[in-house]
């Protein structure tokens, strides 16, 4: 299947489905968002959803599954790098290792 195609399936029934998880849970006089706020809902919705996920499955198609899969596991690694560089957040000794070990695993499933 086409990238693109699979990726606007993905984000359509994400969607509805998100939506219906909220209905009688969610009033809407308890969303209280400042500009700030619906910037980076956008954000987050157009770029680190789709525009991530869509070139993910680009690359898939490239190089294959088989390939591709076992870097799919990097991914809290790579949320735990960009949060220390861009939030200076602290990591601790647990995600250090766990981290060090997703990326031996990710290595060796490729060798």
């Amino acid at each position: 299947m086409d990238p693109l195609t699979m990726t606007a399936g993905a984000s359509f029934y994400g969607t509805i489905l998100s939506a219906l998880s909220c209905i009688g849970t969610v009033q809407p006089n308890m969303i209280h968002m400042s500009t700030n706020a619906w910037f980076a809902v956008i954000y987050v919705s157009t770029f680190a959803s789709v525009g991530a996920y869509f070139l993910w499955n680009a690359g898939v198609k490239i190089v294959g599954a088989g390939r591709a899969a076992p870097y799919i596991n990097l991914l809290p690694v790579w949320t735990v790098v960009f949060g220390i560089l861009l939030l200076h957040e602290q990591i601790s000794g647990t995600s250090l290792v766990g981290g060090i070990i997703t990326i031996i695993g990710a290595v060796l499933a490729t060798l």
